[in-house]
This record gives structure tokens, C-alpha cells and sequence, in this order.
């Protein structure tokens, strides 16, 4: 199983379904796979960490039967040359399980982006507590929107790209992948 954006470990816990798999993670934040690393040593989880750029996963070497890649590829300057990389790597019959941001679902925070440029972070996540923006309360709902790098993440993240259904399409058919189901 490859972790591909791995961060703080949230993806790695979750990893854990997979019973007795070999699991690697890689980010290229050697911060965040300090804390990842510590949070799989407290769930006694073995899991090899590198740190390193997800458009480099060949040089693992390796083909993975699972491929996670959750909140990465939308931040990347070109998602599918992300996506192209690790189909590289991916096992002949394995499957990739995506986390990609939906224009539709992403609306709400569009519209508000230009209003919070300059806003500090820990003032805005405030407010949507407070209920200053209704349109953004489903957000408080999600449970790493209470950490900072999170809020960074979701709201001011400098690079963002947001997907339409007919756009997955194509990325996944230039990559000879098949769409087999959504998760929510």
C-alpha cells in the first residue's frame, strides 16, 4: 500500500484496514512525516515513511496493489502529471482511491476566498465557529478543520483546482485508469 501525501498520518490510521500489508508513505513535508511517524509508532502501526515529492515515486522502485492519495493532487500545478506518476507505480489490477476537490462542492469556499486574502487564519476559523459565514458551516463539521494547517488547507491553500465530473472522466482516461466508484 502506498500513502502518496501521507501528512500528519490521518490517511495512515485509516490504512490500517489493511491487514498484514506492507504500507509506504511519502510527503514531501519532512514536518509532517515526523508526526506521522509518531502517531503510526502510538497505534503500534509499522509503516515506512520517506520524505519525499509524490512526482518522484519511481524511484521507489516499487509497485504498490493499493494507492491512496487523498488532498494532493488538487494542490498540485499539474494534477495529472501527479496522477501519471503514480499510475507508474501502480500494480498491474491495482486500485487508486482519490481525494480530488469538486467544483461544486468547492462553491462556497470559492466565493469567499477573495473576501478572506488577507484575513488571519486563526480570526477566520473563528468566525466560521461563530457562524460569520453560514455558507462554510459544513466545514466545522469535518474534524481536522480545527487544526491550523487544515483551515490553511481548505481555505488559503495558493495553488487549488477544483474538479467537474466530465474533467475526472478525462484525467482518469488519459491515464488508463476506470472509474470504479465514489466515496463521500
Amino acid at each position: 500500500v502506498l500513502i502518496a501525501g501521507c501528512g500528519t498520518g490521518h490517511q495512515i490510521i485509516g490504512a490500517s484496514q489493511y491487514k498484514d500489508a506492507d504500507i509506504t508513505a511519502i510527503d514531501i513535508c519532512d514536518l509532517s512525516v515526523a508526526y506521522a511517524k509518531q502517531k503510526a509508532d502510538e497505534y503500534g502501526m509499522n509503516v515506512r515513511f520517506i520524505v519525499m515529492d509524490l512526482l518522484d515515486v519511481e524511484l521507489l522502485k516499487q509497485q504498490f496493489d493499493i494507492i491512496e492519495c487523498g488532498g494532493v493532487l488538487h494542490h498540485m500545478a499539474d494534477p495529472e502529471r501527479g496522477l501519471s506518476a503514480l499510475c507508474k507505480v501502480l500494480a498491474p489490477d491495482g486500485q487508486m482511491k482519490l481525494g480530488l476537490y469538486s467544483k461544486e462542492a468547492r462553491t462556497a469556499v470559492t466565493e469567499v476566498r477573495n473576501s478572506i486574502k488577507n484575513v488571519d487564519i486563526r480570526d477566520f476559523r473563528t468566525k466560521v465557529f461563530h457562524g460569520c459565514y453560514p455558507e462554510l458551516q459544513e466545514l466545522t463539521q469535518m474534524l481536522d478543520f480545527y487544526g491550523l494547517s487544515t483551515c490553511r488547507d481548505y481555505c488559503f491553500h495558493e495553488c487549488e483546482h477544483q474538479f467537474t465530473l466530465p474533467q475526472i472522466h478525462s484525467m482518469l482516461n488519459n491515464n488508463n485508469l476506470e472509474l470504479c466508484e465514489f466515496l463521500d
